[in-house]
């Protein structure tokens, strides 16, 4: 959690490459916890959202694993994808 926390601070810098390599060592070293890998996928989609990164297909993939990874231990809320939610579950009534 603590790569997440100061990738996201490097991203609120601006230092989208640092912030970038922050997400993706979290992610690699939380693999048995999921919930922390949550938390650095949904970091990694919002820098690719960001507007200096601008790669909002990346983004939603990004956003689409967190929330895979969030939903079953029932983290959306609390890392606010409340959007995100709602766009799966529009999705599941359509199926």
């Amino acid at each position: 959690m603590e790569l997440h926390a100061l990738g996201r601070a490097c991203l609120l810098l601006g230092r989208l490459d640092d912030a970038r390599r922050k997400a993706d060592r979290a992610v690699e070293t939380s693999s048995s916890q999921p919930g922390f890998a949550a938390y650095a996928l949904h970091l990694l989609g919002d820098i690719a959202s960001h507007p200096d990164g601008s790669d909002l297909q990346t983004g939603e993939v990004y956003y689409r694993q967190t929330l895979a990874f969030a939903e079953p231990r029932r983290i959306y809320r609390e890392m606010d994808m409340t959007y995100w939610l709602e766009q799966a579950q529009a999705q599941r009534s359509l199926c």
